[in-house]
């Protein structure tokens, strides 16, 4: 077993050799961190090596000792006893002398065993598999964790920790929260967004004629947003959802989904001439991520590479 402790708060997990190398998340603080073999400075590890030393010797005497002290204990008792029972004489001529024999002689039956009196009993030294580091919810908790949350440790999924999130704790970002910077904001268009799901989505408006990053905004859960200043071209509408979002790696921690909508979104602006004056338009769009009854959009999955084609400033991350 390696152990692992928390920096900020002290405690002590233990993992696996197999969890080597991989990060997880403090339980009480929320601190990223990482499973690795701690090594000791030499004075402790010689401080160490010599109180086990000692500590293995002592037991050493206290076993050596303790089973003297019973063997003693054993002779002494046999001595009594010895001394302590009377010497038979030697039987009259017309006496008898009656067999003892034991429950496994033969020709003398045993006594009925009650079988019905019988139960298992589970002994209370049984081995149990040792829990392994699971990964908890990214709101730190100032009390001490329950030691037990209804259902085995071992049952919960491993959750493997990118490198881009270690040294790095969760966070939920505002409504609106940019992401990284606007790109064209001279336009009169409008987009606004819905957030109907049940997770937090980090949305990303895409020019589709450059592949560029034009907005990428930050939606809570049912929430809503509205894009302004978008100028006019062709857009591609990606977005991921899911929680614990690690901004450095542009993407959640836990129940992470991509998606894009399928079609394309077109966003124009011009005049119209109505006579008398011109007439400036513009493009109002809107967009749900959850399904609607009355919806025409259809969605599709993706994977995070397409999810950060083409960003200024994220690209994919192992």
């Amino acid at each position: 077993m390696i152990d692992t402790t928390c920096p900020a708060c002290d405690i002590i997990y233990h993992a696996d050799e197999a969890h080597l190398g991989r990060g997880f998340r403090c339980k009480v603080c929320g601190k990223i961190l990482r499973v690795e073999r701690q090594e000791l400075e030499p004075d402790l590890l010689r401080e160490v090596v010599q109180a086990t030393d000692s500590k293995a010797q002592q037991r050493s005497r206290d076993r050596w000792l303790g089973i003297g002290i019973l063997l003693g204990g054993a002779i002494m008792v046999g001595v009594w006893l010895w001394v302590r029972t009377p010497r038979p004489e030697s039987p009259p001529a017309s006496s008898t002398i009656e067999a003892i024999q034991s429950p496994s002689s033969p020709g003398v039956p045993l006594p009925e065993s009650k079988s019905k009196d019988l139960k298992h009993v589970v002994p209370s030294n049984a081995k149990h598999p040792r829990p392994v580091l699971t990964y908890l919810p990214s709101v730190p908790s100032k009390s001490p964790l329950p030691s037990s949350l209804g259902i085995p440790l071992a049952s919960k999924p491993v959750v493997v920790v990118p490198k881009c999130a270690e040294g790095h704790s969760p966070e939920r970002l505002a409504t609106g929260e940019r992401i990284e910077p606007d790109e064209g904001i001279s336009g009169k268009s409008t987009l606004e967004i819905t957030n109907g799901l049940s997770l937090d989505a980090a949305v990303r408006l895409v020019d589709s004629s450059t592949n560029k990053t034009s907005r990428f905004v930050y939606i809570r859960a049912h929430d809503a947003y509205k894009i302004e200043g978008i100028e006019p071209s062709t857009y591609t509408l990606r977005y991921a959802s899911g929680l614990d979002w690690i901004t450095n790696c542009a993407d959640f921690l836990r129940s992470e989904n991509m998606d894009e909508f399928e079609e394309s979104f077109p966003f124009r602006q011009g005049t119209v001439d109505e006579g008398d004056h011109l007439k400036k338009t513009w493009t109002e769009g809107s967009a749900s991520l959850n399904p609607v009854p009355e919806g025409t959009a259809r969605t599709r999955k993706i994977e995070k590479r397409r999810f950060l084609e083409g960003d200024q400033r994220f690209s994919l991350q192992p």
